[in-house]
């Protein structure tokens, strides 16, 4: 989905939950591994709404909106190498790449 200049405006003018920095951090805690990689590098892992904020405000503050991506799968998975986009299916996609990644073939000593 594409950002129009209208919803540019949004964004910049939308205020967070003043609990959303709590609310961070509960789910860092309960989730610190990257959805993707596994990687558990606490200060380069970054909380993703799966479906953006301002527009579902609702959604802000519900754990079930949320997963846990490193900083370089956020951009990749998260916004599909666009932060003007978003990724609709994130959470498959970290799913299915994390068992990839998880049974990638292993190089054998000779």
């Amino acid at each position: 989905m594409a950002i129009t200049s209208r919803d540019t405006l949004l964004l910049s003018t939308y205020t967070r939950n003043p609990d959303w920095p709590k609310l961070r951090r509960r789910f860092k805690k309960k989730h610190p591994e990257c959805a993707v990689c596994g990687a558990r590098s606490g200060g380069n892992n970054v909380v993703h709404h799966i479906k953006p904020y301002q527009w579902h405000k609702e959604l802000e503050m519900e754990e079930s909106n949320l997963i846990t991506l490193c900083k370089s799968h956020h951009l990749t998975f998260g916004h599909l190498a666009d932060y003007k986009s978003h990724n609709e299916n994130v959470v498959e996609d970290a799913a299915i790449w994390r068992e990839r990644i998880k049974n990638r073939p292993k190089w054998k000593q000779f």
